[in-house]
């Protein structure tokens, strides 16, 4: 089995990167001796990645990556213990919680703004998760040890009051409500042209969405633009939607392949 500095080698030039991923194998390490949970803290796109490549290396099975709700962009890593399976654990323990804040009717307040609020309390940005912008105002998850913070000290974002209280975490539900059915049709079923279809985009577009991390295929981080996708495959991407790759019917009689697709706004 390979030494923590050995695992941590490919990101000797990435530091706060490796930092994280060294705090990470602690805990993980933690965990196991101790047969306790541990977990870390919010995880971008990219840090998720690294640390699922990591832990596969040291063949960590006992871990699950969790956001709050099925396709959470930011998630945490929570290692098991023995006792725990990993079908249940969030009846036996959760980490997270979520709440939500409402806004005056006339502001118009965007996702930027949370953010700049919450960073204005003294929250670092792995302490919470996603912020699911609604009609009202927002849905926030974050990890429990700071919501007496978020509770007691978060007043206003920007020049706008806003009352927060603390929601039961299912509610914190972050797929979209509205679904279109879609027919396309692709030269191929490169993942650069089906998410072209799929968020209704130029091809080149796609193509610097996989290149700047920002899209997932069942819940993975997508890395490059000409892998081969199948039926039942599920996209995401911050700020364009949803969508799941339902039906390919063939071909059209000009050879191209016929897409069907659940899209969501």
């Amino acid at each position: 089995m390979k030494t923590k500095a050995q695992l941590l080698k490919p990101y000797e030039k990435d530091k706060e990167l490796r930092i994280l991923l060294s705090k990470a194998l602690d805990r993980q390490a933690d965990s196991q001796r101790k047969d306790v949970p541990a977990h870390t803290g919010f995880l971008t796109l990219n840090e998720r990645e690294a640390l699922r490549k990591t832990l596969a290396l040291i063949e960590s099975r006992n871990h699950v990556f969790y956001g709050g709700f099925l396709d959470a962009e930011r998630v945490i890593c929570v290692f098991l213990p023995s006792w725990m399976e990993e079908v249940n654990w969030e009846e036996e323990q959760s980490f997270l919680c979520a709440v939500e804040i409402s806004v005056p009717q006339m502001a118009k307040l965007r996702h930027s703004d949370y953010l700049g609020a919450l960073i204005g309390i003294g929250l670092t940005r792995d302490k919470f998760g996603d912020i699911l912008l609604n009609e009202h105002g927002a849905t926030l998850l974050l990890l429990k040890e700071v919501l007496p913070i978020v509770l007691s000290q978060w007043e206003s974002v920007g020049r706008y009051p806003i009352q927060v209280h603390e929601i039961a975490l299912f509610q914190a539900d972050g797929s979209v409500k509205t679904c279109k059915q879609k027919v396309g049709t692709v030269a191929s079923l490169r993942l650069d042209s089906v998410l072209s279809q799929g968020f209704s985009i130029g091809r080149n577009q796609a193509v610097e969405l996989i290149e700047a991390g920002k899209v997932l295929r069942n819940d993975q981080l997508c890395e490059k633009v000409n892998q081969t996708v199948r039926e039942g495959d599920r996209f995401s991407c911050r700020g364009m939607g949803k969508f799941v790759l339902t039906n390919v019917k063939g071909t059209s009689r000009k050879g191209r392949v016929i897409l069907e697709m659940d899209c969501y706004q």
